[in-house]
């Protein structure tokens, strides 16, 4: 019998004719799992363009920075070996589509900065940002306390895969998976590692 833990990419060939049987079984892993990509990470229904993509950039700064991780060093490993080999293929994450953000539709840098400073003085905005950010910390120390004794030894490095689910779904959920393309995240890394510096946007 072969156990694979949750969450591990697998590929299984036999070398001589044989009857595979797939079991599958409950995991406290997976469940703990499940309850962190239930969590509301909707921005607000009346805000432009502008104003959700600046919202982004602030929820991924503290979701991330709650976790112990860098949120620009994160999202480049992140585009580095998901999307960054689909590009130079020549394919992309939203089929024929055109992007809606193009190389010359992404706001400047000044002009996030200037929404994300506004984000700053309106505390329910930056509270709403930070209470997200604290319930994704607690249900990751929650799936961390529920991981038994006989999975410990095949999770490590399990909290990044769940969070680059969890980044992946705070993008296509608010900025659309048609607007992934190397300009955007590009734009993002760099925002957040400006971000990063800023003494204003203190992790949680």
């Amino acid at each position: 019998a072969l156990y694979i833990p949750p969450f591990w990419f697998h590929h299984v060939e036999a070398l001589t004719p044989s009857v595979s049987i797939n079991v599958f079984s409950e995991s406290s892993v997976r469940l703990a799992a499940a309850a962190i990509f239930n969590q509301d990470i909707s921005v607000g229904s009346s805000w432009n363009s502008l104003e959700k993509f600046s919202y982004v950039h602030v929820l991924l700064h503290y979701i991330l920075s709650s976790l112990g991780l860098l949120p620009h060093k994160f999202l480049q490993d992140l585009y580095q070996s998901r999307y960054r080999p689909l590009f130079e293929t020549g394919r992309s994450v939203h089929g024929n589509r055109e992007s809606l953000m193009t190389t010359k539709s992404i706001p400047t840098m000044t002009s996030l900065e200037r929404v994300c400073e506004k984000f700053l003085s309106d505390h329910f905005v930056l509270g709403q940002a930070r209470d997200i950010a604290t319930e994704v910390k607690d249900k990751f120390q929650t799936m961390k306390n529920e991981i038994l004794e006989s999975e410990a030894e095949h999770v490590s490095g399990l909290q990044d895969i769940i969070a680059a689910h969890l980044v992946e779904l705070v993008l296509v959920q608010n900025i659309g998976v048609g607007n992934l393309t190397p300009s955007t995240f590009s734009f993002m890394i760099k925002t957040l590692d400006s971000m990063n510096k800023n003494s204003s946007f203190n992790a949680i």
